[in-house]
């Protein structure tokens, strides 16, 4: 598939961000939400380098859908989802659990069918 590039870039800057805005807030986890919150979440490199990827990922997003059809294009970014649980386990040391695993592989699966149909 010629799209695979712009879809993998897409899928992997959203995938980062997801990771990067999450490592920036967990030491706000306790603070109460206020101007507060907001200006420590703002000024963490974490969260602007997460923002900043995001954006990216926005523009490659418009041309995809420049390109491709809307239901396509948004079940293949559906791997973001995959990628962010593979991203969380490294880096944030989160669990794996058998919900999680099947919940992916039927993402997969899905993409998959679609592509082969």
């Amino acid at each position: 598939m010629k799209a695979a590039p712009l879809f993998s870039l897409a899928i992997l800057l959203w995938s980062a961000s997801q990771i990067l805005i999450k490592i920036g807030l967990i030491k706000l986890a306790n603070t109460p939400f206020g101007y507060r919150f907001f200006v420590q979440a703002f000024t963490s490199v974490y969260v602007l380098l997460g923002l900043f990827l995001s954006g990216l990922g926005v523009f490659c997003w418009l041309m995809i859908l420049s390109r491709y059809d809307l239901a396509f294009s948004n079940l293949l970014v559906c791997l973001t989802y995959v990628l962010i649980m593979i991203f969380s386990f490294f880096f944030l040391h989160e669990p794996f659990s058998l919900p999680k695993i099947i919940g992916a592989g039927l993402i997969i699966a899905g993409v998959f069918f679609v592509l082969k149909g």
